[in-house]
């Protein structure tokens, strides 16, 4: 990648890309940031997604144990902090992309 990266900008958008895509690690867990980004863009009106009623909270985020035919549906409220993070992230990714070429559409 150092030979074709140059001035560094593949490695910061794939820097940024990751810092967007994996909040697994925000403090407390966060879980449901990535319905969190379509709701923003308007694919989903709700954050509700299935639990499985047998799961562990691991690093990769909540994976299921046991019998999977066991599930309820939760409505993920993320918290004002939770948000605003994930916006910033949302945001310096665009904001980066605009700056290197890339247009916008909206």
């Amino acid at each position: 990648m150092e030979n074709n990266d140059r001035d560094g900008k593949l490695t910061l958008a794939y820097a940024l890309f990751r810092l967007l895509i994996d909040q697994r690690d925000f403090p407390g867990g966060l879980r449901g940031y990535s319905l969190y980004y379509l709701q923003r863009q308007g694919v989903f009106q709700t954050t509700v997604s299935r639990v499985y009623l047998k799961a562990e909270n691991k690093e990769q985020g909540m994976v299921a144990t046991g019998d999977t035919t066991k599930w309820k549906l939760h409505d993920f409220t993320l918290t004002d902090l939770q948000k605003a993070e994930l916006d910033e992230c949302y945001d310096d990714m665009l904001r980066f992309v605009r700056e290197n070429g890339g247009k916008r559409k909206g």
